[in-house]
């Protein structure tokens, strides 16, 4: 049975040096420790804070100096983070060393890096915390979130929104699954470069669902999300039933944190049993005539077939840059107010699609990439 589900246990380290070769260099002394997983590298002081505060490391491995911050020993940075931390430094003098120990230092070492006694360190910290650590608990089944984004009208984004939601919510140590709905353009696997060969129709033929028939039936991208994806052709989706559908997705929230669930423009009764079960949908529409004229209709459709308004979502996406109106015009026209915007970035979004690389993953400081973080956060507190 795939070790998936199971609490990770390798010690998370975050490494902050203001050399990006040097953290390079760090990283690959590190990950040769199979014991250790580095989350993050960074070379700022204020992201290295966000990180720790995110992320929750267990080791942070650091430079003297970062990037916006000219020497971490003038702050309360070490101490801040409350997690054990490995100093380098250019400078060798005691009161240094005393200095940096007494701010909340583990290890002072003396740049240039030497890899041995990094190792040494480095293992005296896994041995302290594996005296110190609790036996990882067995796996409990979990009350996951359906997320459900759907469009205004085709073109929205909703299949790019939902791959890099899906990845944002799984680096923020959810599990996350990604299941593409949207049986008519189904192309979330070419966003992702993944092509399993098992369908969601491959999950609807099995006469039992559980944690293995999940795993087996869904494709593991790099990120560690889980996805299902849609099937080949739409004659094939005419084969699942609702009844299966919402087989499977009872069965993934005993599984998941999150199930975000790409249903495109929804206008077949799979698309509604997704919508009945979802506890928050993702409307994206964008500023423009065409776009707000068929908002005003799903929203109708969604109050007809009762879908709680509380439930629904606007989301501002501006991925075509056609604006026509302001986002006051589109909060009058529905009655709701916007709950998040994604901005325009035509070359970060192409480029995304063109190389099958979700832009959240290698672009996080592009604001596309913040707002969907944003959202991603935005859930998470809601929740």
């Amino acid at each position: 049975m795939s070790g998936f589900f199971k609490n990770d246990p390798k010690i998370r380290v975050v490494i902050a040096h203001s050399s990006q070769n040097s953290a390079l260099y760090l990283r690959k002394i590190v990950e040769s420790k199979p014991q250790l997983r580095v989350i993050a590298v960074t070379v700022s002081a204020d992201e290295l804070v966000e990180i720790c505060r995110d992320g929750n490391p267990q080791l942070v491995i650091m430079n003297q100096r970062l990037a916006d911050c000219n020497n971490v020993l003038d702050t309360s940075l070490i101490m801040d983070l409350a997690v054990p931390v490995i100093l380098f430094t250019g400078h060798s003098y005691d009161e240094l060393w005393k200095e940096a120990m007494q701010r909340g230092a583990r290890y002072v070492l003396l740049e240039p890096i030497n890899s041995k006694e990094l190792h040494a360190n480095i293992t005296q910290i896994i041995n302290s915390t594996a005296a110190v650590t609790l036996p990882a608990p067995e796996p409990q089944k979990t009350d996951g979130a359906l997320i459900a984004v759907c469009g205004a009208k085709g073109g929205s984004g909703c299949s790019v929104t939902a791959v890099n939601l899906a990845i944002a919510l799984q680096a923020d140590h959810k599990k996350t699954a990604l299941i593409d709905l949207a049986f008519d353009t189904g192309d979330d696997h070419i966003l992702l470069n993944l092509m399993p060969q098992q369908t969601i129709v491959s999950l609807c033929n099995e006469p039992e669902l559980d944690q293995e028939t999940i795993i087996y039936n869904s494709a593991e991208h790099s990120s560690g999300m889980r996805f299902f994806r849609a099937p080949d052709y739409i004659g094939e989706a005419m084969q699942i039933h609702a009844e299966d559908l919402r087989r499977i997705l009872v069965e993934m929230s005993e599984h998941f944190d999150y199930i975000i669930a790409d249903i495109g423009y929804p206008n077949n009764s799979l698309a509604l049993t997704a919508l009945e079960r979802a506890d928050a949908v993702l409307l994206l529409m964008s500023l423009n005539i065409t776009s707000i004229g068929r908002a005003t209709k799903m929203l109708r459709f969604f109050n007809e077939n009762q879908i709680p308004q509380e439930k629904i979502f606007i989301v501002n996406t501006e991925f075509n840059n056609n604006k026509q109106f302001k986002p006051r015009h589109l909060e009058n026209y529905t009655g709701k107010q916007i709950f998040a915007a994604i901005p325009a970035n035509e070359s970060v979004v192409e480029e995304s699609i063109i190389n099958g690389m979700p832009f959240i993953l290698n672009k996080k400081r592009e604001s596309v990439s913040k707002a969907i973080f944003d959202i991603a956060h935005k859930l998470a507190a809601r929740r």
